[in-house]
C-alpha cells in the first residue's frame, strides 16, 4: 500500500499514531501527535481513515488536533520563565489500545514514552519536565527513577504536592 505525505498511520507492532511527513523508498517518516519523527518501514505501518485535523507542515512543524492538545501541556515557570514540558504517563493517555495489553507491555510503553520525551527534551535544549505517573503500586515510580539515574546530567525530585500529590516527578537537565 503506497504510502503518501499526509496519511494518518498506526504501526503495527506498537502503540503508535501519526501522520506522515517524508516517504522515501524504504522508509516513511511520520510525525506523531507531539510532533516527534520516527522512521518506518513500510511494512511497519497501517493506513488509517481518521479525520485528524492537522495543519500543513514542513519538518519542524507539529500537527495539533483537539485529542492530542490535551495529552501533554506545556506551561511558563514563574521562578524561572522556562518551558516546563508536563508528560502525563497514564497508559489511557497514551494509547487508545491499553485494555488487551498486559502490564508489562503497558510499562515497557510508559518507559519507552519517558526515555523518548527525554531524549526529546536534551535535543531540543528544555531545562525542565514533570513526569505524571499517578500513585498506584510504585512500580512506575521506581523504574523511572532507574532511567533518570542512567542519564548523567538529569537531576530528579518529587515534582509539587500541592499540584500532583504524590504522583509526578518533576527533572532537570543541565544543558551544554
Amino acid at each position: 500500500m503506497p504510502f503518501k505525505k499526509g496519511d494518518t498511520v498506526e504501526a503495527l507492532d506498537d502503540a503508535f499514531k501519526g501522520i506522515v511527513l517524508r516517504v522515501k523508498e524504504n522508509e516513511i517518516i511520520v510525525a506523531d501527535e507531539d510532533g516527534f519523527e520516527l522512521s518506518f518501514a513500510p511494512s511497519q505501518l497501517i493506513k488509517i481513515e481518521e479525520a485528524i485535523d492537522y495543519n500543513t507542515y514542513t519538518d519542524v512543524d507539529m500537527y495539533k488536533s483537539a485529542d492530542f492538545e490535551k495529552k501533554n501541556k506545556r506551561s511558563k515557570s514563574h521562578e524561572e520563565n522556562q518551558t516546563v514540558v508536563e508528560v502525563d504517563l497514564h497508559i489511557e493517555q497514551l494509547t487508545d489500545k491499553h485494555k488487551r495489553m498486559p502490564s508489562h507491555q503497558i510499562l515497557e510503553t510508559q518507559l519507552a514514552t519517558a526515555k523518548y520525551k527525554i531524549d526529546w527534551a536534551i535535543r531540543n535544549k528544555i531545562q525542565q519536565m514533570i513526569f505524571i505517573h499517578g500513585n498506584g503500586d510504585g512500580v512506575l515510580k521506581l523504574e523511572l527513577e532507574y532511567l533518570f539515574n542512567r542519564y548523567e546530567r538529569i537531576d530528579h525530585k518529587p515534582a509539587d504536592y500541592r499540584k500532583y500529590g504524590l504522583g509526578a516527578v518533576e527533572i532537570y537537565i543541565r544543558q551544554r
